[in-house]
């Protein structure tokens, strides 16, 4: 698996290599939505105070703390799978990737998330229909524009739909903390790393 070779031993955090393994693992059996949902995951987790560290893989031109974040270990897995699939040509590779670190800082947030999704569903059409074996033929088309908005558009609703459980959360939990006996003190609930996530999500939309 393309994960247990890019995972950095005493320098990646634990947590990226199973979602590492979690999103290629949806990669390479087509599970469109799943893939999606992990990348929504990685981006959201690497706004997070208490992320788990990376490895330094961003491009030179970046400062220390850009070229250590989640997401380019995000694209150095695609990166790598890329590589052992032969998705594109050699130089087609070279340009798509070189394009992405140019433009990094010029994209914002959602304009990476974008990019990205996009980059990942052309991969995984590519892998589907090659098998995810070695090739010497010609590379394959890829997705239509239209699969890849319409993953896109999925992206989004991903984000709304997780969103509008955190905010649905952020209204019971008052009625949880109500129900606590009078002669007990009030204990503010807490929330779990997944709940924080969940409420990045609602303030993302």
């Amino acid at each position: 698996m393309a994960t247990r070779r890019l995972w950095a031993v005493g320098i990646d955090g634990g947590d990226l290599k199973t979602i590492g393994n979690e999103l290629e693992a949806a990669l390479r059996t087509a599970q469109t939505s799943r893939l999606l949902f992990w990348i929504t995951w990685f981006f959201t987790l690497e706004a997070q105070p208490d992320a788990p560290p990376a490895k330094e893989r961003g491009p030179a031109h970046l400062p220390v703390k850009a070229r250590k974040s989640l997401i380019w270990f995000l694209v150095a897995l695609l990166k790598e799978i890329a590589h052992e699939t032969a998705f594109l040509s050699v130089d087609e590779r070279a340009g798509l990737f070189g394009v992405l670190e140019t433009t990094w800082p010029k994209l914002g947030t959602k304009g990476r998330r974008d990019v990205v999704a996009a980059l990942a569903v052309s991969l995984q059409d590519h892998v589907l229909h090659k098998g995810g074996a070695m090739t010497l033929g010609p590379p394959s088309s890829g997705p239509s524009l239209g699969t890849v908005r319409a993953a896109l558009t999925n992206l989004d609703s991903i984000y709304s739909s997780i969103g509008e459980e955190a905010r649905k959360y952020t209204l019971e939990a008052p009625k949880l903390v109500g129900l606590t006996a009078a002669a007990e003190p009030v204990v503010k609930p807490r929330l779990s790393s997944q709940d924080k996530l969940s409420m990045v999500f609602s303030l993302s939309r």
